[in-house]
């Protein structure tokens, strides 16, 4: 399966390997205007989440039932998980600011 960020619509896709077809897609309930809606880090995936960062949010989605399970406020502009199932998040709009979430 291959995450792809799409902006118009704003969605995260879950498309096939093998031709590209759609599987299933996944929309923020989060209502932003649109000058505000996009990207702002590439989608990370572990064993059963993509997480992906947005210009308002953190959001992590199961993949098994396509559904949000968490969201943590404020823009993303960087994501990576340590090895010990830390995921650290660079703030865009609060430079030197990182946030921390325990995935385990």
């Amino acid at each position: 399966m291959v995450y792809v960020q799409s902006i118009d619509p704003h969605q995260l896709q879950a498309r096939s390997t093998v031709d590209g077809s759609l599987k299933w897609t996944w929309s923020s309930p989060s209502a932003a205007p649109s000058d505000q809606q996009g990207f702002g880090a590439a989608p990370i995936v572990t064993n059963n989440l993509v997480i992906l960062g947005t210009f308002i949010e953190v959001d992590a989605i199961d993949l098994s039932t396509h559904r949000g399970v968490w969201t943590c406020p404020g823009p993303a502009s960087d994501l990576v998980i340590s090895t010990n199932g830390i995921l650290y998040i660079n703030r865009t709009a609060a430079p030197g600011i990182v946030v921390a979430i325990n995935l385990h």
